[in-house]
């Protein structure tokens, strides 16, 4: 008998997809099936392939539970919610830092995506999906995600309280009291760790100060690139004639969003996540 497991379950659309169609059918843009193709199969990849490190079973072991479902612009991501070789919340990390990048590439080539995150229900096999989470992931990123944002549900929020995820300032923002992922840090949340673990083998090695930049600088320096990129294609996106109004506002919110991560002024209020007993 079938049986369903809690996972954590993700589900992400591409904004747009359908004018997108319209365009090349119209004749509009010819060479736009050729690009999505190529952008959407190496943001998929990202999350399909073997690590970086793939005879590191450390990292393989937990992307050996990882699930992803791709029908036509939509892409279901599921990691169980117990996983058998990681805690809680290295799951939860390693969880957003993947769903990070797949974010940033498709940001970088200017196209938006939207989504909600979840913990329920799930069943999948070649031919079904059956998810209570994945009705729910669905409902936040239709009813409330709005914006081009991957909105984070109040369920799995209590969870990372209660586990006590102390990445989760790194890893979230609150704008209008709705918490969504910050893909423009899905490296920092290491940075630290990382600086203090090569530190100790340098010092015990007897090579300290070899490092010209810690891993920190190395990754700020990335995620200002990053900004850039994804800034100048907003720009490019917002200089194009006849975009529709409802468009529009999600490019610029999205740059409202790049200027608050430059630490520049915002006209939209976003707020650091923190751990608070409030949200458990």
């Amino acid at each position: 008998m079938a049986t369903t497991q809690q996972r954590i379950v993700g589900y992400i659309d591409i904004l747009g997809f359908k004018d997108m169609v319209h365009r090349y059918d119209s004749g509009k843009e010819p060479k736009l099936l050729d690009n999505l193709i190529d952008i959407i199969n190496t943001a998929g990849n990202l999350l399909k392939r073997e690590l970086p490190i793939p005879n590191n079973p450390y990292l393989k072991n937990w992307k050996d539970f990882l699930e992803v479902k791709v029908f036509s612009d939509c892409f279901c991501i599921s990691i169980p919610y117990e996983h058998p070789h990681f805690s809680f919340v290295e799951n939860v990390k390693f969880y957003y830092q993947y769903i990070s990048g797949f974010q940033i590439l498709l940001l970088e080539k200017g196209y938006l995506v939207r989504g909600g995150i979840t913990i329920g229900s799930y069943y999948s096999d070649d031919n079904l999906i059956f998810s209570g989470g994945l009705v729910e992931a669905y409902e936040l990123e239709s009813k409330q995600a709005k914006m081009p944002r991957i909105i984070v549900s109040d369920k799995l929020l209590k969870a990372i309280n209660e586990n006590r995820c102390y990445c989760a300032d790194y890893m979230f923002l609150v704008d209008n009291g709705l918490t969504f992922i910050n893909p423009f840090n899905h490296n920092l949340i290491d940075s630290d760790f990382v600086d203090i673990m090569i530190e100790e083998y340098f010092r015990n090695s007897g090579v300290a100060g070899i490092m010209d930049m810690t891993f920190r600088e190395q990754d700020e320096l990335e995620k200002s690139r990053t900004l850039e990129s994804v800034l100048t294609q907003i720009d490019i996106e917002l200089a194009k004639t006849g975009m529709d109004e409802n468009v529009s506002q999600k490019y610029k919110w999205l740059k409202e969003f790049v200027k608050h991560e430059k630490g520049e002024k915002s006209e939209i209020e976003f707020v650091n996540y923190k751990l608070t007993t409030a949200n458990t």
